[in-house]
C-alpha cells in the first residue's frame, strides 16, 4: 500500500476503528473541563503516557499524526491493528508518522 501524502495517511488513520498501540496511550488529558474549549490545536493538550507520565503534544509538532480511539473489543481490531503497525513501519522513519492511541472500549459493546 503506497500512499502520496501525509493527507492520505491522516484520512486512513481515522477511518479505523482500532490501533495497536504505538507511540502513546492516553487515558485522559490534562486540560479542565473548561480549559479545552481555549484550545487552538491538538498541540495545546498535554496527556499521560501509559505509565502514566505526562506528555505534552506539543513534541508531536511537525510530524504527521495518525489519532484514534483504540477499541481491543472491536471486531475490527485483529485487522486494524494489524494495518496500522504496516503503516507505522512504513513511514515512521521515511515521513515521520506518529500513531497515538486513546483506549475506549465502549465501542465493542
Amino acid at each position: 500500500m503506497l500512499f502520496t501524502s501525509s493527507r492520505s495517511l491522516i484520512k486512513i488513520g481515522a477511518s479505523l476503528c482500532s490501533l495497536r498501540l504505538i507511540t502513546v496511550s492516553c487515558a485522559q488529558s490534562n486540560m479542565g473541563n473548561e480549559d479545552y474549549k481555549s484550545a487552538k490545536s491538538v498541540y495545546d493538550f498535554s496527556v499521560k503516557d501509559i505509565n502514566g507520565e505526562d506528555v505534552s503534544l506539543e513534541k508531536y509538532r511537525g510530524h504527521p499524526l495518525i489519532i484514534v480511539n483504540v477499541a481491543s473489543q472491536c471486531g475490527l481490531t485483529a485487522n486494524n491493528y494489524k494495518e496500522l503497525v504496516e503503516l507505522d513501519e512504513q513511514y515512521r522513519e521515511s515521513k515521520g508518522l506518529r500513531i497515538l492511541g486513546f483506549p475506549c472500549n465502549q465501542f465493542g459493546h
